[in-house]
């Protein structure tokens, strides 16, 4: 998962980052960064997009794919029961032995309900975004562009990425109400978690707007996925 943006500062409009599944095609728009939290030189989940016209948060799990605010998407929608070994959801080869691809998402479901309820805090905030982007990235721990993160949040972020594995091989993860939305064919975006609680107040969308305005890019850096 290598998910957030790196932070760039451009006289232009502004970025950001997304995603799509399979038991339904939705349309999702990225609107904003929620709190507008920074670790590592990029945002912190949650973000806000619209999906089908409606504000909500969702949690990037993709650390390598570049998205803007304004950007729009086709995405499909899965459960963390679709999770495959040939997808349908983006990654599909697990990167931490003996864990499972399936174990890697129910981790990533079990941090993205952590990160939900403390997504009011910037520090909580950065390193479950960091533990699940190591899900999928484990490079990710090295922040972005010289913007290298401290080494007390590279220690909380490997132990909750860790502990949150540790769970899912458990079976902690098995009936989590969270939904994965991954691109459909033809889009490249970032794919998105998002966790069963009510929607974005229109006030975080309204964020969105005012960062575009101020022209701040928030740009996810594009690599190539690891085997």
């Amino acid at each position: 998962m290598r998910l957030v943006r790196r932070l760039v500062i451009w006289g232009v409009a502004g970025a950001l980052c997304f995603a799509g599944g399979a038991s339904a095609q939705v349309s999702m728009t990225l609107t904003g960064v929620g709190n507008g939290f920074v670790m590592g030189g990029v945002y912190s989940n949650p973000y806000v997009a619209l999906i089908n016209g409606v504000p909500t948060y969702v949690i990037c799990d993709d650390f390598a794919t570049d998205v803007w605010v304004g950007d729009t998407w086709q995405a499909n929608e899965y459960s963390l029961s679709d999770v495959g070994s040939s997808g349908p959801q983006k990654f599909t080869t697990p990167d931490w032995s003996p864990y499972t691809i399936q174990q890697e998402y129910d981790a990533a479901a079990l941090l993205a309900e952590d990160l939900t309820a403390n997504m009011g805090d910037p520090t909580l905030s950065g390193e479950y975004s960091y533990a699940i982007w190591t899900l999928f990235d484990p490079a990710a721990i090295s922040g972005y562009g010289g913007n290298s993160l401290t080494a007390s949040d590279q220690s909380a972020i490997n132990g909750f990425r860790n502990a949150a594995l540790t769970e899912a091989a458990s079976g902690a993860g098995s009936g989590l109400d969270v939904s994965i939305y991954t691109p459909a064919a033809g889009y490249t975006s970032q794919e998105y978690l998002v966790v069963s609680t009510p929607e974005a107040p229109l006030s975080a969308t309204l964020g969105v707007d005012l960062v575009a305005l101020a022209g701040i890019v928030l740009v996810m850096r594009q690599r190539l996925v690891r085997g």
